[in-house]
């Protein structure tokens, strides 16, 4: 078996870019950037995060959001509670500097 390449840091994500949150058991889930840069505050923190329409869960939180070339824009993170087609994911540009 031959491993997959390593990542890449892509560049910043823009909106109506399409991405997909890899994780587990689904293997990656697929959807769209619909803002980038919107403050969501969690635990007394205001955060800028990409929105998106991907489904975040257990399983791929704290995954790669990757781009159509497969390069890390974003690190999925929170869903806010009750919200159901709606994610936020750190920037990778923000969290790599």
């Amino acid at each position: 078996m031959t491993a997959p390449p390593p990542l890449t840091l892509g560049g910043p994500a823009t909106v109506g870019e399409a991405v997909v949150a890899v994780g587990a058991p689904s293997g990656g889930v697929t959807g769209i950037v619909s803002a980038v840069g919107r403050d969501v505050r969690v635990g007394g923190v205001t955060l800028p995060v990409l929105q998106t329409d991907v489904t975040i869960d257990a399983g791929n939180a704290g995954g790669p959001l990757v781009d159509g070339t497969s390069a890390v824009v974003g690190l999925n993170t929170v869903v806010p509670d009750g919200a159901r087609g709606l994610g936020f994911a750190e920037a990778a540009t923000r969290i790599i500097g």
